[in-house]
């Protein structure tokens, strides 16, 4: 039985220690959260973080046309590419994306918090697929945000644009 048991350790072990190509570690944190990526500085090249993209690049939506009608895209999968405008410094847990006219912004959050983003990316143009929502944020929600931005509470809208990333390319 335990000759078993053993072979059987020996034949997944290759298995286990060598997980399948393209796939990310999945390390977390005590609290169950994902622990990599934010730690991380942002390499010069592109970076891409979660899933691989299933939107064409030919099919990107602009920022300023999702926040010109954020009902229209509320619940869809979308494609956009901005400028990062800000980044959660307490671990890259979000970014805030800029569309080109520079008057509309969108909080991206990772899906299921799987991934996060390095900390030095603002400025950095990023292309994120993702699904649109729009989020009332309670006032300790805007607290917590306000903390995270460095800046006071009114600075954070009652209800924001979002988009729940499955990946996000950081150029």
């Amino acid at each position: 039985m335990y000759k078993w048991i053993a072979a059987l350790a020996l034949v997944a072990s290759p298995a286990l220690a060598n997980p399948p190509a393209g796939s990310q570690p999945h390390n977390h944190d005590h609290h169950g959260h994902a622990a990599h990526g934010g730690e991380q500085a942002a390499p010069k090249g592109a970076l891409h973080r979660g899933a691989p993209f299933t939107v064409d690049a030919k099919a990107e939506i602009d920022l300023d046309q999702i926040a010109a009608s954020p009902d229209k895209f509320t619940g869809k999968a979308v494609r956009v590419k901005g400028k990062v405008d800000k980044v959660c410094q307490a671990k890259g847990c979000w970014m805030a994306l800029k569309g080109p006219s520079g008057k509309h912004s969108a909080r991206i959050t990772f899906k299921d918090y799987a991934f996060f983003v390095p900390k030095d990316i603002m400025g950095r143009t990023a292309s994120v697929e993702g699904t649109v929502e729009l989020k009332k944020l309670s006032k300790a929600m805007r607290e917590h945000l306000a903390k995270d931005e460095g800046t006071d509470i009114a600075n954070v809208p009652e209800v924001e644009l979002r988009m729940v990333a499955t990946g996000v390319e950081i150029m």
